[in-house]
């Protein structure tokens, strides 16, 4: 959508062409600028932008590799329209900019903050823009408040430059202009000097002199050097004369050391000045106070490290959370599999069933939460690997089934056509996705059913694009209540008498994985309707084989019989996941023994004995990590076969996986388990 023009866009266009900016160039002095708000917001593409009648010029970038767009896609076209910083959290829904090729293609825009380039006149020229391809909160004011310096930072620049132009335009026969010249420098708002080969001060503006605390009229020889500070002179003093003197243009920053101690920074540019018969007579430059500047960053980069701080300290909260719920979730679900195991009443088992079903619930929380941080941070790894898609939709449709039937509701799935070759991506992520759009539509569904359609929109020989649509015959959803669907703890019924529970996360978290996976989901629903929630994904077609996955676990009995000579070491010191682990090895025919701290479990490990050994990774004292290396260490000294390492934790952010293979664990079980993760694993170490 094309923004409207402001009121005076005749006037601003003509204060842009006044800067001599308005070409498609880089501009590589302005990349300090978007560096820093590059690195300040944490943000993939930052821009500086410009715009004339037809076009959005950037002039200086960090992570976009274009020069310019049409106006009509510019983000900074509507940003220029107000005097304060624009935030769109989240570019597809909102009807300004849902359709925009800057967002359904490359970059893929989402989420934009601009602020507007606002000369001393009142014209907005362009803006400093920060973007990103995930969608953002809306930032604090503080955040809005330093875009707006940064911004302002560059039309200083944008000034100097203005003022450096008009002065060299006067140059060329300073002679007859220097009352204009004067007069110029009198009324522009930064500072001029003009200098001999020396370094002598032969003109300073006042602004000058205000920047240097001291009147006009001392300037005269080198007293303008006595208020450089001291560590600095050297410095200075090398540059002019390895670079104004052998001809090329100067440009420093310094300090000022005032009379009442405190200290300014100034930024100097010089540019050659010849004389009528072409020899070189001094320099003629502009000097800007960058005090607020050099004060802005600073305070940005003490903000930035206590972010960083706060997120290893975020990410040490989730983590111990995980810890700390799935320690008792693996007590619960693992109990409650091995009850649900043996003969039990009617009555009985329908409250073991409860128990499971709400333990599941939680768990199923406690991931969402988890995944959808990762994501947002992109901690969150998309594996790309062939796989069975027909195998995958089926066993999406195997694991909701029994909820179907559980409300008498249909659950159908419609197909054109199989596909007989391994599509390549992410088919736990997928499963993820329908398994989310599955849930709910259960979840609301009271009576008729739920279908399953996978259209094909384009097929390539090395690639297929996908659109599966989860539709429903629930109430439906009304068009003002689905733009913030897919925002986290967004809900429909935000009630407290609301129907189903639930916090919100599970579509935001569909949403962040498809796009992690390139691909996008949407709804299509109208009150009393029913819904559609939608998944578009395009996928490369393999060439290789996918073994067949096997869900089934054997009878205990037969199993047991099986490997009875199999020792296996648990190494946990929760009792109750003990008793879980314990029992279930059991049950697969496996003989267990425990060992409920590191010293004891590495005596017994020595012994030779153990085919395989279970490692809780935190305990007190010694932790599993360490108890791992010092296996490795004695096997390595003793020439001893390596017994296969599987870790057992209730941590489950990223890099706990990576932390328990580099520590010479072979594999990694996380809590809570059940009987078919215990078994595979199994099956993995074990076989002969």
């Amino acid at each position: 959508m094309r923004a409207p023009l402001p009121a005076n866009e005749i006037q601003r266009l003509a204060s842009l062409a006044s800067y001599g900016v308005s070409d498609a160039s880089h501009d590589s002095g302005l990349d300090s600028i978007t560096r820093t708000a590059s690195y300040v917001f944490n943000v993939p593409i930052c821009l500086i932008t410009l715009v004339d009648a037809e076009r959005q010029i950037i002039k200086s970038k960090t992570g976009l590799e274009i020069n310019e767009t049409p106006r009509d896609h510019a983000f900074c076209a509507h940003a220029l329209l107000r005097d304060q910083v624009s935030v769109v959290p989240d570019a597809t829904l909102e009807p300004r900019f849902a359709d925009n090729p800057l967002v359904t293609g490359p970059p893929f825009i989402r989420f934009y903050m601009g602020a507007p380039l606002k000369t001393r006149d009142g014209f907005r020229l362009g803006t400093l823009c920060v973007i990103d391809a995930s969608p953002r909160p809306q930032p604090p004011v503080e955040q809005l408040k330093v875009l707006e310096d940064l911004a302002a930072q560059v039309v200083e620049l944008l000034e100097a430059r203005k003022g450096q132009r008009e002065i060299k335009a006067l140059s060329a026969d300073l002679a007859e202009r220097e009352e204009l010249f004067r007069s110029l420098g009198s009324a522009c708002p930064v500072g001029i000097v003009r200098t001999d080969l020396n370094a002598n001060a032969l003109y300073v503006n006042p602004r000058v002199a205000e920047i240097w605390g001291m009147p006009v009229e001392e300037f005269s020889g080198k007293n303008w050097a006595a208020r450089v500070h001291p560590d600095d002179v050297p410095p200075l003093m090398d540059a002019w004369q390895n670079e104004i003197l052998q001809g090329r243009p100067y440009q420093k920053e310094y300090r000022l050391l005032l009379p009442d101690g405190s200290t300014r920074w100034v930024f100097a540019r010089a540019a050659l000045l010849h004389g009528r018969g072409g020899q070189l007579v001094g320099t003629v430059g502009t000097v800007d106070d960058i005090t607020d500047r050099k004060k802005t960053l600073a305070e940005l980069q003490q903000a930035r490290e206590a972010a960083e701080i706060a997120n290893g300290t975020k990410d040490l909260f989730l983590s111990n959370i995980s810890h700390e719920l799935r320690t008792p979730l693996n007590g619960v679900l693992g109990m409650t599999e091995l009850l649900l195991d043996t003969k039990l009443a009617e009555e009985q088992r329908d409250m073991a069933e409860i128990v499971r079903d709400s333990g599941e619930s939680l768990l199923s929380l406690v991931n969402d939460i988890l995944d959808l941080t990762r994501a947002q941070t992109s901690q969150l790894a998309i594996q790309n690997a062939p796989f069975d898609w027909d195998a995958m939709l089926q066993q999406v449709i195997a694991l909701l089934r029994p909820r179907a039937v559980k409300k008498n509701l249909s659950l159908s799935l419609e197909q054109a056509e199989t596909i007989a070759a391994p599509l390549i991506g992410d088919a736990n992520r997928i499963k993820q996705i329908l398994t989310i759009f599955l849930s709910n539509a259960l979840k609301f569904t009271e009576a008729g059913g739920v279908a399953v359609k996978v259209d094909f929109e384009t097929t390539a020989q090395d690639a297929v694009t996908l659109r599966v649509t989860v539709s429903d015959s629930g109430p439906g959803i009304a068009l003002e209540d689905q733009w913030g669907l897919f925002r986290p703890f967004s809900q429909v019924d935000s009630s407290t008498t609301r129907h189903h529970a639930g916090i919100g996360l599970g579509l935001a978290l569909a949403r962040r994985l498809a796009e992690l996976m390139g691909g996008s989901v949407g709804v299509v629903s109208s009150t009393g309707q029913g819904a559609a929630f939608w998944l578009r994904l395009t996928l490369g077609v393999s060439t290789e084989r996918v073994a067949p996955s096997y869900e089934s676990i054997e009878p205990a009995a037969a199993r047991r019989l099986s490997r009875p000579s199999d020792r296996i070491l648990v190494v946990e010191d929760d009792l109750e996941s003990q008793r879980v682990a314990l029992e279930m090895l059991w049950r697969l025919g496996y003989q267990p023994d425990l060992a409920s701290d590191v010293g004891v479990a590495l005596e017994m490990i020595r012994l030779g004995v153990y085919k395989l050994v279970f490692m809780d990774c935190q305990m007190p004292n010694l932790d599993g990590f360490y108890a791992t290396r010092e296996v490795r260490k004695w096997e390595h000294a003793a020439n001893r076969p390596l017994v296969p390492i599987i870790a057992l934790t209730a941590h489950a952010m990223a890099g706990d996986r990576e932390r328990c293979l580099d520590a010479g664990m072979n594999d990694y079980l996380a809590k809570p388990f059940g009987l078919q993760e215990l078994r595979s694993a199994l099956d993995r170490w074990t076989s002969d």
